[in-house]
């Protein structure tokens, strides 16, 4: 059974092992990683919805080959909710960053003025 969701899901895991390695070994921009991060959520929330569609359909399917498509299934949700966890906390990261460069700000505005 080589549907179009699981040749996604396939090149989806491949795509996410290159981009954990390439966050965790090169800095990058922290808006381009939240981009990432938020677009790798995106496509595993396609796929491993395309893929509950096409094991849903199958009505009459016993086996190897059925429980492990389902077993594929579950860990792209969990691969899923893994990618919007770590999406949600760069963000919260780059709104705190954001606040606090603004309070530096107005604590050197606050300065020069005084002066």
């Amino acid at each position: 059974m080589s549907s179009p969701s699981h040749a996604l899901l396939r090149v989806l895991h491949i795509l996410s092992s290159v981009v954990v390695l390439k966050l965790s070994m090169y800095p990058f921009n922290p808006y381009l990683a939240f981009t990432i991060e938020g677009g790798m959520s995106g496509l595993y929330f396609i796929a491993f919805i395309a893929m509950a569609i096409a094991v849903a359909r199958l009505d009459g399917c016993v086996g190897n080959l059925c429980t492990a498509s389902r077993a594929d299934t579950v860990i792209s949700a969990l691969v899923y909710l893994f990618w919007v966890i770590s999406a949600t906390k760069r963000a919260i990261q780059l709104l705190n960053r954001n606040e606090g460069y603004e309070k530096a700000n107005d604590v050197e505005k606050a300065k020069q003025d005084s002066v």
